[in-house]
């Protein structure tokens, strides 16, 4: 223990409130009060609202610090309206006597990643039991000090969240120049044709593959709409690789350099996506996605089409022609009437595919370099508030 810190435990220092569950009928589009859940805590901008009246415990305010502690873990200090808040969140009531409420929000900050290892129980959805939480020891120094270090971290933090937002804007303007430049190489000029592609090349659904075939490893992988980047390109699925083990028709294992387009939308921003496929012999080419196949007659590289296929008016063209109420899919035949421009020159098709791989290199490079900043402030971040809950700021 750090010379002049006493040991103390999160139940002694603070009281965890629990938010209150709620019926799909209780969560209405509109209403008095936003309604807190662990989705709108981090990444969903999706509110729902209650007209309830409720103790006043179950409701959180601005300032109030706040704990998610299911699916996904961590503090956060509430800066909206008045709000309902769900019975995965903990409203914190620190005891104004031993703890300053900042320095309770960096030390969960802090701890976030190791309540998660230690205190994380759930074989679907992790979560931590508020008498685990309770019983977590804290060392604690005089409130003099600890108001003290808070000062600190809060300047720090002040300075590293104006770098990450820098940084995050450079690496948004990195991914915009290749897109940006791409739609201006493939405006094209007069001489470019134009048509459907229902003219210029044909559109095959892939196979219906049996489940019960389906492996964690094996020899050949199964291509789903989630094989797919939703910038268009392939993306490995780690453990969520399907392998499959059964008979598999000759006509859907594909070779390389193979285009596809997801035809369902398995997840946001999916639907027309395009992928050339990296390899032969590996991969499988299921019902979901559609395989492009040029006509004999037509001037068609598929690397240039690849493109063709991601400019933005032609993927949301692709994109509203689905139609579904729960998965949007569409067909062939829909693809098929979207209208794209080209070079009747396979060496020009060429020339820019070319060009564009240079650029997209460029830019990932690029990429590179800002994600790895990104990740450099979040250690230091993390370096200094274990400096701090060690005694060493």
């Amino acid at each position: 223990m750090t010379a002049g810190w006493r040991e103390s435990t999160l139940g002694e220092v603070c009281t965890l409130l629990n938010g209150r569950a709620y019926t799909k009928q209780e969560l209405l589009e509109g209403g008095k009060y936003p309604v807190l859940r662990v989705g709108n805590f981090f990444t969903n901008t999706h509110w729902y609202y209650s007209d309830l009246e409720l103790a006043e415990d179950k409701y959180c305010d601005r300032d109030d610090l706040l704990y998610a502690w299911s699916a996904s873990f961590g503090p956060r200090i509430w800066t909206g309206p008045k709000a309902i808040f769900h019975y995965h969140i903990w409203k914190v009531v620190p005891n104004a006597d031993l703890i300053d409420k900042g320095f309770l929000h960096h030390f969960f900050l802090w701890d976030a990643d190791l309540i998660k290892a230690e205190q994380g129980t759930g074989t679907t959805m992790l979560h931590v039991s508020k008498g685990s939480m309770e019983a977590r020891g804290i060392s604690l120094p005089t409130l003099e000090e600890q108001r003290r270090i808070v000062a600190i971290l809060d300047e720090a933090f002040e300075g590293i969240a104006t770098a990450k937002a820098h940084a995050e804007q450079n690496l948004r303007n990195a991914m915009e120049v290749f897109v940006q430049q791409r739609e201006a190489v493939l405006a094209g000029d007069m001489s470019w044709a134009e048509a459907e592609l229902s003219s210029l090349c044909e559109i095959k659904h892939g196979y219906a593959f049996e489940g019960e075939h389906f492996s964690t490893q094996g020899e050949h992988v199964l291509l789903t709409p989630g094989s797919f980047h939703e910038a268009g390109g392939f993306r490995e699925r780690g453990d969520k690789t399907k392998y499959f083990t059964g008979h598999i028709p000759s006509a859907y294992v594909l070779d390389e350099g193979d285009l596809l387009v997801a035809m369902t939308e398995q997840a946001a921003g999916l639907l027309g996506s395009p992928l050339l496929v990296p390899e032969s012999g590996r991969f499988l080419h299921n019902q979901r996605l559609g395989r492009v196949i040029a006509k004999s007659d037509v001037p068609w590289l598929n690397e240039f089409f690849f493109h063709a296929f991601n400019l933005r008016r032609v993927r949301k063209a692709i994109h509203d022609s689905g139609s579904g109420a729960k998965v949007r899919h569409t067909s062939p035949g829909k693809i098929g009437a979207v209208r794209v421009r080209y070079p009747q020159s396979i060496v020009e098709q060429q020339a820019i595919a070319d060009g564009l791989v240079e650029l997209n290199a460029e830019c990932q490079r690029l990429v590179g370099i800002y994600q790895r900043k990104l990740t450099a402030l979040t250690e230091l971040q993390q370096s200094l508030l274990h400096q701090a809950f060690t005694g060493k700021l």
